[in-house]
């Protein structure tokens, strides 16, 4: 007999149990479930101790004090810049802390034009990385990532759109 029997006492298992076949087919049923329950535990945890929450601050360190800058502040600024550059529009920034260094998320909608989106970034990046670090020192950042999420229209200057 199996050694489930002992365990239990319901007539319903009992009968399940009766024989070695359906015993060890309960058995396995039971090692699954734990198994898949221990997976979903263990993804529960790891989503907790590895998630990268985001910022609502940066915070750069001088020797004459913390300097606390407002995500709202930088991404004002970075809206301004990209919204000159003229083919990057409606911009939201998010941060997020990556150990010692943050990393920027901009979403924006992309307005075809006289660059392709690849060369626009590539131009971007270390003007981004310079605007932080100038206006506000910050050095410890990783690559942006850019986020486009639609196309806009360019606008003519007698206000036709570029379509």
């Amino acid at each position: 007999m199996c050694w489930l029997q002992s365990f239990l006492n319901c007539e319903t298992l009992r009968n399940i149990l009766t024989n070695d076949f359906k015993c060890g087919y309960f058995a396995a049923t039971l090692v699954m479930l734990l198994i898949l329950l221990l997976v979903i535990a263990l993804k529960i945890i790891c989503f907790f101790v590895f998630r990268h929450p985001k910022c609502s601050e940066v915070v750069v360190k001088s020797p004459a004090g913390d300097l606390v800058i407002s995500v709202r502040v930088i991404s004002a600024l970075i809206g301004r810049l990209l919204s000159e550059e003229g083919r990057l529009n409606d911009v939201k920034v998010s941060i997020r802390r990556y150990k010692k260094n943050y990393k920027l998320f901009v979403r924006a909608s992309y307005a075809e034009g006289y660059k392709g989106l690849p060369v626009l970034i590539e131009e971007l990046q270390p003007q981004l990385a310079e605007l932080l670090k100038q206006q506000f020192g910050i050095e410890n950042t990783e690559p942006t990532v850019f986020l486009i999420d639609r196309l806009s229209e360019i606008e003519d200057n007698d206000g036709d759109t570029g379509f």
